[in-house]
């Protein structure tokens, strides 16, 4: 930084101070407070009613107020801290929503073929609530496919055939002005015939409408199935990976499943965006494991798709956490969900492991000397304690919470 930018920089700051300090003088007086001696741990104020009054702060910046400490007739009161929540409202909601569905998937037809009209339902959630009360009303398959015949403006089916008709914006009709013009004889025929073709417009233009909801319905459940085919080919490479032909005894075999793809993908795919799309492959993987890989599970509702599965404000003990409402109804401790997290991954790397065994042994390897021991996979989803760089803030952690606020459910417009 030269000596021009520095200049421009500190008068800046002090611009700021200088806002700062006018905005709390005026509070101050607002307030009738004398004097005000401010720190990080604490503030002490001067006030004309109340005398010195002191606040002392908690170490987190998210920090509640206790209503009755305020009340009381202390001169002092410390602002509690506020834990931040490991799973956020929208987060359980959705949960709690998705253990409904689960608890009713069987009363769905098959092969699933309507979803919400937007045109009928302005906010997601409205939608969402009518068909799980429908599903709960209806006592098997057969009476919830009555429902949807008999509320059929409600929903779309998914299996409608496109619209290969194309508006033409130079559409010709009799002007207003000419249809004044003409013969009372021809006035009232002409005029309807108008009005007949102008809806005829107004119907394609809606139609079109409809198939651009439909066929944006469409990709978000393709997502799903489209990030389980790349967890499915990345084991499969995962494995391939991981066969020699000779291995010397000590001999280590780490996963250089990432390494190739980046490599032989010419960075089209960076370990970036691999570590994103293997987190949210795997997440949709074991949603869909509570409902026997019934896509149904996460086809239903609109507002949930593959961003979620990706977000990073959800932790992996926090993911545990939110599978466990929708398969048992009940909301667990973050420490308890790290646990199943790490018997899950436990379970994932013994899997991985007996997968490689039977490869060997199939091609007739069953003497070679296998020391499971020494076979590290990389597990893009795990928290890992580095011994010489402990760092609250690697991403990884499972205490670890994104800076940012980014929303991890879509927002509805209403």
């Amino acid at each position: 930084m030269d000596s021009i930018d520095k200049e421009s920089k500190l008068k800046e700051i002090k611009q700021n101070l200088i806002r700062f300090a006018s905005k709390t003088f005026k509070e101050m007086k607002e307030l009738e407070i004398r004097s005000l001696n401010i720190s990080n741990s604490n503030a002490i104020l001067e006030n004309n009613d109340i005398g010195i009054f002191r606040i002392h702060f908690g170490e987190n910046d998210i920090n509640e107020i206790d209503e009755e400490e305020v009340d009381s007739k202390k001169q002092s009161i410390t602002i509690k801290n506020k834990k931040k929540p490991f799973l956020s409202s929208p987060a359980i909601t959705m949960a709690r929503n998705l253990r409904e569905l689960l608890l009713n998937i069987d009363k769905l037809p098959d092969q699933q073929s309507f979803t919400m009209n937007p045109i009928k339902f302005t906010i997601i959630e409205s939608y969402v609530q009518f068909l799980l009360n429908k599903l709960k009303s209806s006592s098997t398959k057969e009476a919830f496919v009555e429902e949807l015949r008999c509320n059929n403006d409600n929903f779309l089916e998914i299996g409608l055939p496109p619209n290969n008709e194309n508006l033409k914006d130079n559409f010709e009709i009799t002007s207003e002005v000419n249809l004044l013009k003409m013969e009372e004889s021809s006035f009232e025929r002409s005029k309807e015939e108008i009005i007949r073709v102008l809806v005829a417009q107004l119907i394609s233009i809606y139609d079109n409408v409809l198939q651009e909801y439909i066929k944006a319905e469409i990709n978000r459940r393709n997502g799903f199935r489209n990030y389980l085919n790349f967890l499915k080919i990345y084991k499969k490479i995962e494995i391939f990976c991981n066969i020699y032909k000779i291995r010397l005894k000590g001999q280590t075999i780490k996963n250089q499943t990432n390494t190739k793809i980046v490599d032989y993908s010419e960075q089209k795919i960076k370990l970036t965006t691999l570590t994103i799309t293997l987190r949210a492959a795997k997440r949709i993987d074991r949603l869909l494991s509570l409902s026997n890989k019934n896509f149904l599970i996460v086809d239903i509702f609109p507002n949930l798709d593959v961003a979620f599965f990706k977000s990073s404000s959800i932790n992996v003990s926090a993911y545990e956490c939110w599978l466990k409402i929708i398969e048992m109804g009940e909301i667990i401790s973050e420490e308890q969900g790290y646990e199943i997290y790490q018997q899950k991954k436990k379970e994932e790397n013994s899997l991985r492991e007996n997968i490689l065994k039977q490869v060997y042994e199939s091609a007739g390897y069953e003497s070679v000397e296998y020391e499971s021991a020494e076979y590290y996979y990389i597990d893009e989803e795990s928290p890992r304690y580095y011994p010489d760089n402990d760092n609250p803030d690697n991403e990884e952690s499972p205490r670890y919470y994104a800076d940012n606020e980014e929303s991890i459910l879509p927002m509805d417009e209403s």
